[in-house]
């Protein structure tokens, strides 16, 4: 049976638990119920259309410098055009950062496809 997302979930909030609480016992029954490519496979539910809606763009502020539409955070215009990701918050700037992340979101699904 599947792991189902609500479960990997909680299982990485226990194992958040575990880093702050003391009990070995606490920490054995979270690592032994881990497996690291099931609870990727379960928490991999990332569409094209997901990427897509996080991607921002630099706006112009002024005539050196521009915003993230994301994050507001703002950037020297000569630099901005530099980055594929917003420096500060990671959104994807560029058509090749969109593919970047779907790439790797695809190296993830072949690798949990594969155990």
């Amino acid at each position: 049976m599947k792991m189902t997302r609500e479960e990997a979930n909680e299982i990485l909030e226990d194992w958040n638990l575990c880093h702050y609480t003391p009990s070995r016992e606490a920490a054995e029954a979270v690592i032994s119920a881990l497996d690291p490519l099931e609870i990727i496979s379960a928490l991999r539910l990332v569409s094209r259309e997901q990427v897509e809606r996080m991607r921002g763009e630099w706006i112009s502020t002024g005539a050196i410098s521009c915003k993230c539409s994301k994050c507001n955070k703002l950037e020297l215009k000569s630099r901005a055009d530099e980055y594929n990701f917003c420096p500060h918050c990671m959104a994807p700037m560029t058509d090749e950062a969109v593919e970047m992340v779907m790439e790797k979101i695809n190296n993830m699904e072949e690798m949990t496809n594969e155990h």
